[in-house]
């Protein structure tokens, strides 16, 4: 006969093994001390219903306790489909930053907290991965440590040379942060100016930031004139008859009004490589003022090609250059100069300028091209040319039927940016080139709004592939024939520090069948019990690695990667698999 204390240990386990995950986002994770199984088994084990999520909410910069910040609770199920909200318990803590949530179901939860100055924030929260709370028999779901960081600001005012105020000014925030395994600047926030020029960025995470502001001078001529002819005023004869004229040798003068404001970041800089860093401590208020002057416009003339219809017509629009490699729109104003000749009115600056015809409302050519535009340019655009695309068709496993809003993405392997094209009922796509830039390089195929389907390997007669990606070269078509797999898997983890489960831990599953880019590897973090879990997996090998404070490791290149997959564990997951791993911590 089995014996009781046999029975509890086979229950215990098999709780560790079947509790899930922890999901999305950013805080410094509280260190809850692991019990081991003895300990749990010791436990009394309350009845459903009875169970309780309890701790403290403390300032993470003093450790103080916040007196009267909102704790939320909310009860996670997962099913195949995805994780969906049950309940919500809201909860405000008391004088001495103490909750307390009673009369809980076991279960997973999602905990957060805010309070008026501080961003609200789950539980151990780093970047777009967070601790859930996992309660249960045996689990230890209090004295938790809560800790909110106070939220810093950026404000200040945009004002002409005059010192008078631009209103509905652009304004640009830039983070520099370590994000999803790299270290980048990346765009954090926009806002225009109000009447007075000023603008504010609150509730910001501690870090380093950059602030640009885009504007169009108020007075700017928009007439596409870029210059004037003096002229003289004279009196002509007794009776005082007034007569103008421009001395015809005369050189035409400067238009004064054809001026434009440089993007210009803080402080005052029109190079990105100058602009000055805002290095904000929790609750910090920094001011960024910025005085724009206006410099002469920058004159484009594209000659449009000869021969042209009544009804094709022309038009220019352009990104600059900010931070890191962010783009914005530029200000730029389009004129006809004459039937042949377009003149495109920009700001001096890099430009990543597009060119697009159209015919009967339809477009017909796009040219794309590098311009510095830091002074008056001649440029000439190509006659339309044949229209070349990303395409192609998708073999399905027999018997099977995709769903009718099924998408196939392509992920440029170095940018990470992404491309759709919706898979008609006969299996083909198009991803018309014209109407997308795309860079040359390597592109990873996916799927998307596709439950169940996977893409297995694509193969072409026109590009390199390998595995699930292919080589595109910038501008001849591209026909791929993708091969569609059913069935996705299911992971359920722990991980382990010391033989004990360890709550916060960063975990990475990295494709181990393949070429390995940033955006194929998936990332999670351990909940309370140390268990993690991810649904719908592409079936495949894969190395599963835990890191201890990874979130300060640029995992994602690929020479910080390799030595840390020699300590994870390798799983192969199959269609519709069932799978368990232990991990230990790195």
């Amino acid at each position: 006969m089995t014996s009781i204390s046999t029975i509890r240990l086979l229950v215990a386990i098999r709780l560790l093994s079947s509790m899930c995950c922890a999901h999305d986002q950013q805080g410094p994770p509280p260190q809850i001390p692991p019990q081991s199984a003895q300990q749990l088994l010791a436990q009394p084990k309350p009845g459903a219903g009875e169970f309780k999520i309890s701790g403290i909410v403390v300032d993470a910069g003093s450790g103080l306790p916040l007196a009267g910040a909102e704790v939320r609770a909310t009860r996670l199920t997962t099913t195949p489909a995805g994780t969906s909200a049950a309940r919500i318990l809201a909860k405000v803590s008391g004088s001495d930053g103490r909750f307390t949530f009673a009369g809980l179901e076991a279960g997973r939860y999602q905990l957060t907290a805010r309070k008026r100055g501080f961003p609200p924030t789950l539980f151990e929260q780093h970047e777009n991965v967070w601790t859930a709370v996992i309660v249960g028999p045996g689990l230890d779901s209090e004295n938790l440590v809560f800790q909110l960081r106070q939220g810093a600001s950026i404000s200040g005012q945009v004002t002409e040379e005059s010192s008078e105020p631009i209103r509905r000014a652009q304004v640009m925030l830039f983070r520099q942060s370590l994000a999803s395994g790299e270290r980048a600047v990346q765009l954090a926030g926009q806002r225009q100016t109000d009447d007075q020029g000023r603008y504010r960025f609150s509730a910001l995470q501690p870090g380093t930031y950059y602030v640009a502001v885009s504007a169009q001078p108020w007075y700017a001529s928009f007439s596409g004139s870029r210059q004037i002819r003096s002229t003289f005023v004279m009196r002509d004869g007794p009776n005082g008859t007034v007569t103008t004229n421009a001395p015809p040798d005369s050189p035409p003068a400067p238009d004064p009004l054809d001026v434009a404001y440089p993007l210009t970041f803080y402080l005052g800089a029109t190079d990105p490589g100058r602009a000055s860093p805002l290095t904000l401590l929790p609750g910090e208020q920094a001011t960024a003022d910025f005085s724009l002057f206006p410099l002469p416009s920058v004159h484009l003339k594209v000659q449009l090609p000869a021969g042209r219809e009544p009804n094709q017509y022309f038009n220019a629009s352009a990104m600059q250059a900010t931070m890191g490699s962010q783009q914005m729109p530029a200000p730029v104003r389009t004129m006809m100069e004459s039937e042949s000749v377009m003149d495109i009115i920009t700001p001096p600056g890099h430009l990543h300028l597009n060119i697009v015809g159209y015919q009967n409302g339809r477009e017909i050519s796009r040219s794309q091209q590098e311009v510095d535009a830091s002074r008056d340019a001649e440029i000439t655009v190509a006659a339309p040319a044949a229209a070349a695309s990303i395409g192609g068709t998708v073999k399905l496993p027999a018997g099977a039927t995709l769903p009718r809003q099924c998408l196939v993405v392509i992920h440029h392997r170095e940018t990470g940016q992404g491309h759709t094209a919706q898979i008609t009922a006969e299996g083909g796509f198009e991803i018309p080139l014209q109407q997308q830039s795309l860079r040359p390089g390597a592109y990873d195929v996916l799927l998307s709004n596709c439950p169940a389907f996977h893409v297995e390997r694509v193969t072409s007669p026109s590009v390199k592939t390998e595995g699930r990606s292919f080589e595109f070269g910038g501008a001849d078509s591209v026909r791929l024939i993708v091969e569609i797999g059913a069935g996705l898997g299911h992971v359920d983890g722990v991980v382990l520090r010391e033989g004990k489960p360890a709550s916060g831990v960063m975990v990475l599953m990295v494709p181990a069948d393949g070429p390995v880019a940033a955006s194929l590897i998936l990332r999670n973090q351990s909940n309370t019990d140390g268990s993690f879990f991810w649904n719908s997996i592409r079936p495949g090998r894969y190395t599963i690695v835990a890191l201890d404070n990874g979130w300060n490791l640029e995992w994602a290149k690929p020479e910080v990667l390799k030595p840390l997959l020699l300590g994870g564990e390798t799983i192969q997951v199959a269609p519709n698999g069932q799978h368990k791993v232990t991990v230990n911590v790195q």
